[in-house]
């Protein structure tokens, strides 16, 4: 007679518990491709990240050119800038006067102090602020960096607006060049 509280166990068990060797292959598949594209988005968002700040320092480098030379320019007439022409033709340097005061009379007096911007320093890629008188420079100063190309031009009917053309180029850590143009107008006041 059996007893019916006694359990029976069968000599062999079969564990169905855990992974088949495909199933776990295509879980590493899932999760490779899904690092993968985890790995794509960061490595993207670095490098528009690099590249913005590059963007952004050009950017900030071409506000204070436009700044500094829209400062010093309005403050001189046509007949104060000696080396850039109402002819149409574009100039790498400008030198001019900037008034010194007002005469007596109510004329304004003009210094023998120039002013020149100009290209120099390191590669020639930086914006320089020169102030000569007799031609003994007196004071020699970096405006902006990553300056490529500097253009000065007036045209024959409007000699007192001088259009200025700046184009300023960088490149992040792998090398990706990065190149800003910017164009102004100054009109003399003087």
């Amino acid at each position: 007679m059996h007893n019916l509280n006694q359990k029976s166990f069968p000599l062999h068990q079969t564990s169905t518990a855990g992974f088949t060797f495909p199933e776990l292959l295509v879980s590493i598949l899932i999760f490779s491709i899904i690092a993968g594209a985890i790995a794509t988005t960061i490595m993207t968002g670095r490098n528009l990240w690099l590249t913005n700040t590059v963007q952004i320092d050009l950017q900030q480098d071409l506000r204070i050119a436009e700044y500094n030379i829209q400062q010093d320019l309005s403050q001189t007439s046509p007949s104060a800038i000696i080396d850039v022409p109402a002819d149409g033709s574009t100039y790498n340097t400008i030198t001019f006067r900037i008034p010194s005061g007002e005469g007596g009379d109510g004329s304004l007096t003009w210094p023998n102090e120039t002013i020149q911007y100009l290209l120099g320093g390191t590669d020639s890629k930086q914006l320089i602020r020169q102030i000569e008188e007799s031609s003994v420079i007196q004071e020699s100063r970096i405006i902006s960096s990553n300056i490529e190309t500097l253009r000065f031009k007036r045209e024959t009917n409007t000699e007192n607006l001088i259009e200025t053309s700046l184009v300023a180029k960088g490149s992040d850590a792998f090398a990706d060049k990065t190149t800003l143009a910017y164009t102004f107008n100054v009109l003399l006041k003087n």
